[in-house]
């Protein structure tokens, strides 16, 4: 902005702008169903009546530009292939040369990194993606927004939050690991150490903080750190049986993290919507339903036998039997972080069914689809815990794809 003399600025922490917005009569802003009326209004003889009437489809965030590229896609795939025809823009782009690169990225890169005359670019490159795709997905220590984007959501919220879109974004670094730059240079490149080491200090830190918090969804919501950590350890140790255990946590923390979020929503609604440790005395007697899902999600996350995280725990060992410092490493973190696991769940485990001192809420009755989201994930989990083997061999065969 500075370069066209414009000084950009935060609209939001400017107060003159929040009290202007504050002090607009309620009609400027949406009068008779009609929305807008005060820009409406003040360019009324500025800009054509298309503009100002066709407001969802003008000035849309930049948020919104895949779902909208979606919806006008039969008009825009003909424009893009267009692209290359424009004498303008071959002036400045070799088109042939840029969609002959895209066809066989991987080789390329390859390629690139060979040669020995990209390696630090190349590292720079890998090492700003990891770190976009760290942040997003809660990897330690780039996970100060977890307890607070998570602990104080909607319990829906957290739930989806925790157990599907924090692993889209481990599940697109993966992508771009085996489609984009391959993993012979992943595999031979440094970055995964860093992985390796950030994914144990999540994995005990994450822990430690989830035994220090005295507020049941901010302890589970450490705990999501901490489980992260376990899928980057696989990830870092480098190895295709490491990769294999990695998704297959992500995996079972989808399956698990949103039972214990669920669960917690009910036990504090029965808690005069407390999430205070010692508000939650007894609560499983009085939500019998969410102190079973508590009970298997917790036991779930501790890796306990004929449950899905007994699985990937097992994965994660078998994974890290080879020789070397990783191997030594990778046993005594996941011995410690299952300790560590067992102290904070099992101590809520124990809270929630030590019955209370005093009569509190009676007992609730839970609705039909509360029922049921907590029987699914508790099915689900003990299918996979007993039987998962067939998951294993997708997930083997998955990674031939990728490769």
């Amino acid at each position: 902005g500075l370069t066209y003399n414009i000084v950009l600025r935060d609209p939001t922490r400017d107060m003159r702008m929040l009290q202007f917005c504050y002090w607009l009569p309620y009609h400027l802003f949406a009068y008779q169903g009609v929305p807008r009326w005060l820009i409406r209004g003040n360019l009324q003889d500025l800009l054509p009546d298309r503009l100002l009437g066709d407001w969802m489809r003008y000035g849309v965030q930049n948020a919104d530009w895949y779902i909208r590229m979606l919806r006008d896609w039969d008009e825009v795939e003909p424009e893009l292939r267009k692209l290359p025809e424009c004498a303008g823009l071959q002036e400045y782009l070799d088109c042939d040369k840029v969609k002959d690169f895209l066809s066989n990225i991987r080789e390329q890169v390859e390629v690139l990194y060979a040669s020995g005359k990209y390696t630090i670019p190349l590292t720079v490159i890998i090492g700003l993606i990891v770190v976009g795709l760290s942040i997003k997905s809660a990897l330690f220590p780039f996970a100060a927004w977890v307890p607070d984007a998570y602990g104080y959501a909607t319990s829906a919220s957290g739930a989806i939050l925790s157990g599907l879109v924090s692993k889209g974004y481990i599940f697109l670094l993966i992508k771009l690991f085996y489609r984009m730059i391959g993993t012979s240079i992943i595999w031979d490149n440094k970055i995964l150490d860093v992985l390796f080491v950030f994914g144990i200090a999540g994995m005990i830190m994450g822990s430690l903080n989830a035994i220090s918090e005295n507020d049941i969804r901010r302890m589970v919501a450490f705990s999501s750190i901490a489980q992260i950590g376990y899928i980057y350890m696989g990830i870092g140790l480098g190895t295709k049986e490491g990769m294999i255990a990695a998704i297959w946590h992500i995996l079972a923390h989808a399956i698990t993290k949103p039972l214990l979020f669920i669960s917690a929503a009910g036990l504090s609604e029965v808690s005069k919507d407390s999430k205070k440790f010692h508000d939650l005395q007894g609560s499983a007697h009085r939500n019998p339903m969410a102190g079973l899902g508590f009970l298997i999600g917790s036991l779930s996350m501790v890796g306990m036998p004929l449950f899905a995280g007994f699985i990937s725990k097992l994965l994660f060992a078998s994974a890290a039997i080879r020789p070397g410092i990783r191997m030594w490493l990778t046993l005594l973190a996941l011995a410690i972080s299952t300790i560590l696991n067992a102290i904070y769940f099992l101590r809520t485990v124990i809270r929630i069914y030590t019955p209370a001192t005093t009569s509190g809420e009676s007992r609730k009755k839970n609705k039909v689809p509360y029922i049921l989201s907590i029987l699914f994930f508790v099915m689900i989990n003990l299918l996979l815990g007993m039987n998962s083997q067939p998951l294993t061999d997708m997930i083997v065969k998955g990674l031939a794809v990728f490769g």
